[in-house]
């Protein structure tokens, strides 16, 4: 084989390396009717908000009351102005708010939405969602608990500590002090399944806790929510080790440019091993583990 041609391989097999120790690409956002487009039979429009209390009205969820006064979960319309205390949409057309009480109360458990999901075992996936307190009056923070559950049945998951979760995570929303919750906040929650595979259930719940009047009126933890994005974190194969061999070997055997070919060849590599490296590391730190609900 000639100089020229052996460089022109040690090319092709630099670039095959490459190739092969590229992310495999994600799947796309496995959650269904991840921004609440497909309304069903709710009859909601983007001038108007409905109720949906519990139940599946709203297509691809379920959602579930907390029994204290006034408790409902709405649909609602990116220009509707009935129920002003609900936010415009993050994405699309329409959103949801778990309404967990109305008024001056205590509960235990707050309302819910939720979707089981078909997982794969020993898989990493990131989940990103948008929530938002109420637009008008809110003097206390909203918290959600966002969980990742065996279950699939519909129980509503009470005990933060339980081996029954695969991951759970808190959120709440900025505002505090009377003010209203002027934007929307992006929430992201990274797992891997370990050992569990087939369906998982994604629960969303306002944390339970007192809704107390600090300004006049009804200062409710109520979460509104949107944009849903379940999808497959991208791998990176690790069997472009072969690939190298043959870069080796071609430098052993050759002379002159090709060798200088070769060097060059290899730094590109190493430099993309550290990269793949410190990618690793990162994924390990962010790892998700349960962070305690505050107390409201």
């Amino acid at each position: 084989m000639s100089l020229c041609n052996r460089a022109g391989l040690a090319v092709l097999l630099a670039r095959f390396v490459l190739f092969c120790g590229a992310p495999t690409p994600a799947n796309g956002n496995l959650i269904q009717n991840p921004s609440f487009e497909d309304t069903g039979t709710t009859g909601v429009t983007p001038t108007t908000a409905v109720a949906v209390g519990a139940g599946s009205q709203i297509p691809g969820w379920t959602t579930t009351l907390s029994g204290a006064s006034g408790a409902d979960n709405y649909i609602a319309g990116t220009n509707q102005t009935g129920d002003n205390w609900i936010p415009p949409a993050s994405d699309g057309n329409y959103s949801v708010q778990l309404d967990s009480i109305a008024g001056t109360g205590n509960y235990t458990v707050g309302n819910s939405i939720y979707q089981a999901v078909n997982l794969t075992a020993n898989t990493s996936y990131s989940l990103t969602f948008d929530f938002r307190g109420e637009s008008v009056q809110q003097a206390q923070q909203a918290f959600l608990n966002a969980y990742v559950s065996l279950d699939s049945k519909g129980n509503v998951p009470q005990n933060a500590s339980s081996l029954f979760y695969i991951a759970a995570a808190n959120f709440q929303t900025p505002n505090s002090n009377g003010n209203p919750d002027s934007l929307w906040s992006h929430a992201t929650l990274t797992f891997n399944t370990g050992s569990n595979s087939g369906l998982i259930r994604f629960t969303f719940m306002t944390v339970g806790g007192t809704s107390v009047d600090n300004t006049g009126g009804t200062d409710d933890n109520d979460i509104s929510l949107d944009n849903f994005n379940l999808v497959v974190v991208p791998e990176y194969t690790h069997w472009a080790v072969w690939p190298v061999f043959g870069l080796l070997v071609i430098g052993v055997h050759a002379r002159g440019r090709i060798w200088s070919v070769t060097q060059h060849c290899l730094k590109v590599i190493a430099r993309y091993a550290l990269f793949l490296a410190r990618h690793a590391s990162k994924m390990l730190t962010e790892s998700c583990k349960w962070q305690p609900t505050p107390s409201v």
